[in-house]
């Protein structure tokens, strides 16, 4: 005697609307993590070239034999407060960039698979007479006798 429970259409059909849905956050979420997470490294690294080239004209501005004057003071400090802006976005960038590739991998691994309950698999390594479909808790392997 062999019975099997067969989910219906409807159910079927919510499911794989539900895991859809959950799948398509996930891929969103690793898309856009990854993302504003190289848009984070891209910042920062661009932050350090400008902060190489700040530091440059700090060290010439304060040299003894240097004439001092406001307007370069004035211009150092914009370019200070501008490169600490840029650092700042670079981190908010990165920190919301891994939370949500972190975000979009969990529910990836964690949700569910939309595809679970429709179509078989023909798993090309198998020789002819052989199928494996997948079932409800696992998979089910069947022998044909082909001719």
């Amino acid at each position: 005697l062999f019975a099997a429970l067969v989910p219906s259409d409807e159910f079927k059909r919510s499911y794989a609307e539900h895991a859809g849905f959950v799948r398509t956050l996930a891929w969103g979420g690793i898309s856009s993590g990854t993302i504003a997470t190289g848009a984070g490294l891209g910042l920062f690294l661009w932050s350090r070239s400008q902060a190489s080239t700040l530091r440059s004209d700090i060290n010439a501005y304060n040299q003894l034999a240097h004439s001092r004057t406001s307007a370069e003071l004035t211009d150092i400090s914009r370019r200070t407060q501008n490169l600490a802006r840029i650092e700042s976005w670079a981190v908010v960038a990165s920190g919301v960039g891994v939370a949500a590739l972190a975000t979009g991998i969990l529910l990836y691994f964690s949700g569910d698979d939309p595809r679970r309950y429709y179509g078989e698999t023909q798993v090309e390594a198998l020789p002819p007479g052989l199928q494996l479909q997948p079932t409800v808790g696992g998979a089910l392997l069947s022998l044909m006798w082909v001719n």
